[in-house]
């Protein structure tokens, strides 16, 4: 198995280092540094660009003040003090040592910051990876990942990775992310670009089995994904991990911690019965569900 590491990668068009030495210029005359923009649209890289130094510097400076003896609370305010200097008038308003500590963690962060046009790494990925119930991946050796590939699968693939699924699945009608996700994750792993329905229905007809299927659908076809397709879903895989939208728990009138009642709402729902085995908040307004068919194996 071949994987491919952050240090294998072209992150995008510009290396960290470009990207630090484009900010300090900024930071020096603001006025004539012209922005590098990024992707179709244009988009400005040099707000994000700041964020990703800032946070990065401000963590490395945490960590070398606290290796100084200073407190956690103190070390976080001595940080903080000189990460907005620097962020106000740029790092040659701070000493050496400090302004040294603070570009390599800004180096570190500014390797990967989502524009457009880049590609990370798994290191990048593992940084940025959102909440998962990961324990129901462990033990598992295949899975179907959908509507994956948007953020090159860190809030779901990069946790089934990590968990040594030895085969997955990766499906998302997104075909340049998707192309992005093969240069990052195993090579033996299989990629569609592909409508999701469409795929659905060709893999049931040939009896595909996964251990696990996880959904990471947009709001705007949480029910269809969730309810419509539950039935095929349910017959593809063991265990279905899925997003459940704050509009669908009040549509099925239940809290998302009341598993039973969520189930019984959800077979009322889908018109198959299922055993909600778990649930976790990703945000304010979207909850992971974990289910099963009634009665089959966890």
């Amino acid at each position: 198995m071949v994987i491919v590491t952050s240090a294998m990668i072209r992150i995008g068009r510009y290396s960290a280092h470009e990207k630090w030495d484009i900010l300090c210029r900024h930071w020096a005359d603001p006025v004539s540094i012209v922005d590098p923009r990024s992707g179709k649209n244009g988009r400005s890289v040099l707000p994000r660009w700041h964020q990703a130094a800032t946070e990065g510097g401000t963590l490395a400076l945490h960590a070398h003040f606290r290796r100084e003896g200073q407190t956690s609370p103190d070390a976080q305010r001595a940080a903080q003090a000189l990460a907005e200097i620097v962020a106000r008038e740029g790092p040659g308003a701070v000493d050496r040592i400090p302004r040294e500590i603070f570009a390599a963690g800004a180096l570190e962060r500014l390797g990967w910051t989502w524009d457009a046009d880049e590609i990370p790494g798994l290191d990048e990925l593992r940084r940025d990876a959102r909440r998962f119930p990961t324990e129901f991946l462990r033990g598992r050796k295949r899975a179907l990942c959908l509507f994956c590939a948007l953020f090159y699968g860190r809030a779901d693939v990069i946790h089934a990775f990590d968990a040594g699924i030895e085969h997955a699945t990766l499906v998302d009608h997104e075909s340049d992310c998707i192309d992005g996700m093969r240069l990052i994750y195993p090579t033996h792993w299989d990629y569609a670009a592909a409508d999701y329905r469409g795929f659905l229905q060709q893999a049931s007809a040939k009896g595909a089995r996964y251990d696990v299927v996880i959904a990471d659908q947009p709001a705007i076809i949480g029910p269809e994904v969730a309810w419509d397709q539950l039935p095929t879903i349910l017959g593809l895989g063991d265990i279905f991990i899925v997003n459940y939208f704050a509009e669908m728990l009040a549509e099925l009138d239940v809290s998302p911690d009341d598993l039973k009642a969520l189930g019984r709402a959800v077979e009322s729902r889908a018109g198959v019965p299922v055993d909600v085995l778990a649930t976790m908040m990703r945000s304010r307004d979207v909850h992971w569900a974990v289910m099963k068919k009634a009665g089959g194996a966890d």
